[in-house]
């Protein structure tokens, strides 16, 4: 678009004149003004279209596309809000499950934040890659412990063949294809007992069931 905004103003700021010889003073003084006006919009747009994308959904929030940017902002606040102007858990943005953008970033609160509303774990993108392929691919220890004991299957494959453990080889931590290949089973569900997530003093993860 840059290219087109300079191939539209060049005539008119003298680089078509020189080469054509083109440059009487009726040229410049019919089409330079406007031309010159067309380019600097160009340009504007460049630099204003990538920050409203990323402010718009903000100031003029559609729930989805506040959910989605509060999770890739790690923000639980504004992803609650979103929640409560009627953002859905488990509709994919472009796609991808939120769960997976909850991955995206160290740290677990945007995963626990969607757990404890009632995301699935499981839900993958159409080529079958899940949250604890990417928590596994990335290296997010915390991530791939969270999701294994939320019942996150890491049998699972993508439409390569890959486990989470493949992931996790190829990926930024290799070792925790061993923790993949050999999980600590979680709980058995159960319609009376409601999961509770929580960090203990030394940062480690726990979920416990209340009946």
């Amino acid at each position: 678009m840059f290219k087109r905004c300079l191939h539209h103003a060049a005539p008119h700021f003298g680089a078509t004149g020189a080469i054509t010889g083109e440059t009487s003073y009726s040229r410049r003084k019919n089409r330079s003004f406007p031309v010159a006006i067309k380019f600097f919009l160009c340009a504007a747009a460049i630099i204003a279209l990538p920050l409203a994308a990323h402010f718009w959904p903000k100031t003029n929030p559609d729930p989805a596309e506040l959910l989605t940017a509060a999770i890739l902002d790690a923000d639980p606040a504004m992803a609650h809000t979103a929640q409560l102007r009627g953002a859905s858990i488990n509709v994919p943005s472009f796609g991808t499950p939120l769960t997976i953008y909850a991955t995206i970033k160290p740290g677990t609160d945007m995963l626990k934040f969607l757990i404890s509303n009632g995301a699935e774990v499981n839900q993958s993108m159409p080529n079958g890659y899940t949250p604890l392929m990417s928590a596994a691919f990335l290296g997010h220890a915390d991530q791939v412990q969270l999701l294994l004991r939320a019942g996150a299957n890491s049998n699972l494959h993508d439409s390569n063949k890959w486990t989470a453990a493949d992931w996790a080889r190829n990926g930024v931590s290799p070792d925790l294809a061993n923790l993949l290949e050999h999980p600590t089973p979680a709980p058995p569900p159960s319609a009376n007992r409601t999961a509770i997530i929580s960090s203990t003093d030394g940062g480690t993860l726990a979920i416990s069931f209340r009946s």
